[in-house]
């Protein structure tokens, strides 16, 4: 069994002015052996917000709003098993040769909240899946994967964190890595795992969040991205 398997769906959230990401992961799934239009497969179209609405960014809100949506759709759908990948999205090299073993550790242990991709440093130990504790936060969300019984209460969660004000001492809005290490702080009964290694990482591409000064001019971004897109290329061992 791959991951592939394992999911009732796999969404991968996806901007519609960044095509070059959408081309990037399509080429990605297909060297892990996914087919980017599978049946199990779904191009969701990121929400484009031009206010913030009491986040720090509109792309914040944005970003936050889709995997909300995304994880809404996810529940009247009735799955118990999700993936979710953000554009930017990369597999680690050895990500074909590991993702039978870990598809088989998700489906006979116990998770709410399955982060294969993050940025954490488990050096230690064999391949695994990592318990980890509801009061350490964890940061990004370009690969997470989400069960049943927490799809039922996580985007109720979320929904309430954009209706607060910024600041609230019950949790306003905020990035949506934050938002999941709130619900898991204040949700301990769920249990949450990471792949260790890594399976998955942020590929090296211009940030619709917080873009850098050469990425706002036109000439300076097309340079940026094809060295950004250098860096990455063959990294990912096809899958056989």
């Amino acid at each position: 069994m791959d991951l592939v398997d394992l999911f009732d769906s796999i969404t991968i959230i996806n901007a519609a002015h960044r095509k070059d990401r959408r081309q990037q992961m399509r080429g990605a799934l297909r060297l892990v052996g996914w087919d980017p239009d599978g049946p199990k497969v779904t191009w969701f179209p990121a929400v484009d917000p031009k206010t913030a609405v009491g986040f720090t960014t509109p792309g914040t809100r944005g970003c936050f709003l889709s995997h909300l949506a995304v994880l809404n759709i996810a529940r009247s759908a009735g799955h118990q098993r999700v993936l979710v990948l953000e554009d930017d999205c990369e597999f680690a090299p050895d990500f074909s040769d590991r993702q039978a073993e870990v598809a088989g550790w998700l489906e006979s242990s116990p998770w709410g909240i399955a982060y294969l991709g993050h940025s954490e440093s488990i050096t230690t130990g064999p391949p695994r899946l990592v318990p980890w504790s509801p009061d350490l936060p964890i940061m990004l969300t370009h690969c997470y994967a989400i069960s049943g019984n927490v799809l039922s209460r996580l985007p109720g969660y979320l929904e309430a964190i954009t209706l607060r004000p910024p600041g609230s001492p019950e949790g306003g809005p905020m990035a949506l890595d934050g938002g999941f290490s709130w619900f898991r702080r204040q949700n301990p009964d769920v249990q949450t795992v990471l792949s260790a290694p890594s399976l998955a990482y942020q590929r090296s591409s211009r940030s619709d969040l917080s873009p850098r000064w050469f990425d706002r001019v036109p000439v300076l971004r097309d340079a940026a991205e094809n060295v950004r897109g250098l860096r990455g290329r063959h990294r990912i061992k096809p899958s056989s």
